[in-house]
């Protein structure tokens, strides 16, 4: 679809994705927590209190995790 099109619709284009993912991203922004974790021997890896707090996760909750490794300078 893209491929065919002009260059002037690329901002129409635009905005009607906008319009139609903004839902769905402010609720991806608004509900996920970011932080860093340090992985131990056995893999595990701790979601911290304050956040789990302020997802309400309790104990045997099932939650979504994205995984990228930090780089370290």
């Amino acid at each position: 679809m893209l491929a065919e099109m002009d260059i002037e619709n690329i901002p129409q284009v635009l905005d009607l994705l906008r319009e139609h993912a903004k839902g769905t991203f402010n609720q991806i922004i608004e509900e996920n927590s970011t932080f860093a974790v340090e992985v131990s021997d056995q893999g595990r890896v701790t979601i911290p209190s304050a956040e789990r707090r302020k997802q309400g996760i309790e104990k045997g909750d099932l939650v979504q995790v994205y995984v990228r490794k930090i780089e370290e300078d």
